[in-house]
């Protein structure tokens, strides 16, 4: 005989929902009701909590290489990059911005994401066409400019980022 686990009822198509009166366990929809009501509240109230008091911590961890490179590893498999390539390596995205300098501009590197910028848009992820790059620089060339035109530009983007014009 089948019964709800919290109060003892027997099961019948009308009072369980199909999955539960097929798996022959679990609640009735009377109790997975009043459950679900219950711990509406304190589940929104603990994850309220837990966002804030953990939010400092999150901050901190964006702007790790790790988590810079996992966000270019994202990228990297989305490709379909092999394996093999150094750009997967963690030492190799670290070495490669180590300088935390734009190519173009030579400013900052944003804190978050993984700031790097292809020199050919045509070719793939290569440690050959492959520069560090700020956001503002990587949108820039975007649609607009070849590489050979942004380092035309470089003299002038590093003046505008430190606001010299």
């Amino acid at each position: 005989m089948l019964k709800c686990y919290k109060c003892g009822k027997r099961f019948t198509k009308s009072n369980t929902t199909p999955t539960t009166f097929k798996r022959r366990k679990g609640w009735c929809k009377t109790c997975e009701k009043e459950y679900r009501v219950k711990n509406k509240e304190r589940s929104r109230l603990y994850g309220l909590e837990y966002y804030s008091a953990h939010q400092s911590e999150r901050h901190l961890y964006q702007q790790t290489f790790p988590y810079r490179h996992r966000t270019l590893k994202y990228f990297l498999k989305k490709a379909k990059i092999s394996r093999s390539n150094p750009l997967w390596s963690l030492n190799f995205f670290v070495g490669l911005l180590s300088f935390n300098e734009c190519h173009y501009c030579l400013g900052p590197l944003h804190s978050k994401g993984y700031a790097l910028d292809k020199v050919d848009p045509e070719k793939s992820y290569l440690i050959s066409n492959i520069v560090p790059c700020c956001v503002r620089c990587n949108r820039l060339k975007l649609n607009h400019f070849s590489y050979r035109e942004m380092m035309l530009l470089a003299p002038i983007l590093g003046q505008i980022q430190r606001k010299e014009i």
